[in-house]
């Protein structure tokens, strides 16, 4: 059966590409209504690409004048196709009503709408009929279908059962006053570099905390860049990714760990330093990287983990060095609410940290106002009180 499946093309491309993955068969033919800024943004092809479709035919029309819409649709012709499947979800509400007003008069046209409610689409012409994708995108097809490329880490050579250890360690204090270690550490971790390891074997300090916490070495006296990495904040996002992995039952194609994602800048930034300067010497990218991400029941979530929301330096005055905590909670939101829209409309953000704040509530005078600026901005920050209740994961990140 010859089928034509048609989207509405927007800035919410996750839709898109679920659909045509739950509908598309053998014979599938493609067209995508598009407008110019969907273009200059490059969604269409997003989707495209992401679902490893080239060259589909494609409608540019003016998303505010519904009569040239109607137009531009109907000088097509439908009649080499058996079924024309339409996604009516995308666009604005004058292309949407555009496209249903003149594809319902297609004898052999199914209308549909995406809800962004868990995984149900609606059938809205002919009648109304509730459904539930039986496809599920993968992270990989999801991010994708937003534009970005992405860089996963190897796999971690450190067990979910150490790192389960590492965390009851560090709640029983295994990491209270190492804190030249963890500098040391952090240092080296900077420096590495193209090395393949450091050695630590004249490194007593080091030695003692290592077997104190019953660290697997893969190398007796030396740590490797990945060790290093782990050792200095990424064991967190391992417990974090290991528990929310184990509670929902994802597979290894529904959450990333450590991952940098890297994104075109929409062409209008190319067009102001255009504008500006009189021409782009190189495509603009934004790369990032992020602690955790992952899939489930149609949403992305976006976990940002801080083993502590407190930083501490040493500044000169006068003659003497004098300490200085300062909190990092403003940078952290500051970065996830930046990131959070490029992951589409339903995208959640949170915060996982081993702060307790209820015992350090003067250290910051800042630490109210973040607190009521994340909630605000619907990030949800989870301290070690919440993390130690024995709640679900996933309970406390919607």
């Amino acid at each position: 059966m010859k089928q034509l499946l048609i989207s509405i093309v927007s800035d919410q491309t996750a839709p898109n590409v679920q659909f045509i993955k739950e509908f598309r068969t053998t014979d599938t033919h493609y067209l995508f209504i598009t407008t110019e800024g969907m273009e200059k943004k490059r969604c269409r092809l997003w989707i495209e690409e992401a679902l490893g479709i080239e060259n589909a035919p494609f409608i540019r029309v003016d998303e505010f004048n519904p009569e040239a819409i109607k137009q531009s649709i109907q000088a097509r012709d439908y009649a080499a196709f058996d079924e024309i499947i339409v996604n009516a979800t995308g666009g604005t509400k004058m292309m949407t009503v555009a496209v249903i007003d003149v594809l319902r008069q297609l004898p052999n046209a199914r209308i549909y709408y995406v809800t962004g409610k868990g995984q149900s689409y609606i059938q809205i012409h002919p009648g109304y009929v509730e459904n539930t994708f039986a496809s599920k995108l993968t992270l990989n097809e999801y991010l994708r279908a937003y534009g970005f490329t992405i860089k996963e880490p190897g796999p971690s050579d450190i067990s979910p059962e150490y790192t389960n250890s590492l965390f009851e360690k560090y709640l029983d204090g295994a990491m209270e006053g190492k804190d030249d270690v963890m500098m040391y550490l952090l240092e080296q971790r900077r420096n590495i570099r193209d090395k393949k390891c450091i050695d630590i074997s004249e490194r007593e300090q080091e030695k003692e905390f290592l077997t104190s916490i019953g660290f697997p070495l893969q190398q007796d006296g030396k740590l490797t860049r990945n060790e290093l990495c782990y050792l200095t904040g990424e064991w967190l996002e391992c417990y974090v990714a290991n528990k929310i992995k184990e509670e929902l039952g994802l597979d290894e194609g529904e959450i990333m760990q450590g991952v940098k994602l890297s994104k075109n800048v929409p062409d209008k930034a190319e067009q102001s330093i255009v504008e500006l300067l009189g021409k782009v010497k190189q495509p603009l990218r934004t790369d990032n990287e992020f602690d955790v991400i992952f899939l489930y029941e149609g949403k992305v979530y976006v976990v940002e983990c801080k083993t502590s929301i407190f930083t501490t330096s040493h500044e000169k005055q006068d003659e003497n060095f004098v300490e200085k905590t300062l909190s990092i909670l403003s940078d952290t939101i500051y970065k996830v609410e930046a990131l959070r829209n490029n992951f589409g409309l339903f995208a959640k953000s949170s915060i996982v940290t081993l702060t307790d704040f209820k015992s350090n509530p003067n250290k910051s005078g800042h630490l109210e106002t973040n607190i009521r600026r994340a909630s605000l901005s619907n990030i949800r920050i989870i301290a070690r009180e919440q993390l130690t209740s024995g709640r679900k994961m996933i309970d406390m990140l919607r």
